[in-house]
């Protein structure tokens, strides 16, 4: 969930042909495949079978369905968002300021619940358990600096 200083959410409307909740406004999303732990623990990684993480996972996911470009900080939860210059280069980020103590500009975790039910019980029998995980992303550009650079993709 991307939030601009300005205290708005960008959302997405899911396309009608989806076979769950078409039409329905959403944060950007998708999923992963996640690989289980290398010892015997029944418990699923929070690294996907290509070595993505769930922050790096949530990045691609964002810039796949909106064009806007998250890309990580130096510090352990930093993340920046990335409007291209006037001239069409990318934003130098190798001297980012950041506040440590801000929530300016980082990621914390929102929700993240377990379940072996299909998102929608018509879908029928479970066909394997999920983890839905929810980022939320607060940045520093205002949300009318940020709208120019949205460009929706269609699927």
């Amino acid at each position: 969930m991307l939030e601009s200083s300005d205290e708005r959410i960008l959302i997405t409307r899911r396309a009608q042909h989806m076979r769950t909740f078409p039409g329905v406004w959403v944060p950007p999303g998708g999923h992963i495949v996640c690989s289980p732990c290398r010892s015997n623990c029944p418990i699923i990684s929070l690294v996907a079978e290509d070595g993505e993480s769930i922050i790096e996972a949530g990045m691609r996911e964002v810039f796949e369905e909106t064009a806007l470009r998250l890309v990580k900080g130096k510090h352990p939860e930093s993340v920046f968002l990335q409007l291209p210059n006037e001239d069409g280069s990318s934003q130098d980020m190798s001297n980012e300021i950041t506040n440590e103590d801000s929530n300016i500009n980082c990621y914390r975790v929102l929700g993240l619940w377990e379940s072996c039910f299909p998102p929608v019980l018509y879908a029928g029998t479970p066909k394997r358990q999920h983890l839905v995980y929810y980022l939320h992303v607060l940045v520093s550009q205002r949300s009318e600096d940020i709208e120019p650079h949205i460009k929706v993709m269609q699927s």
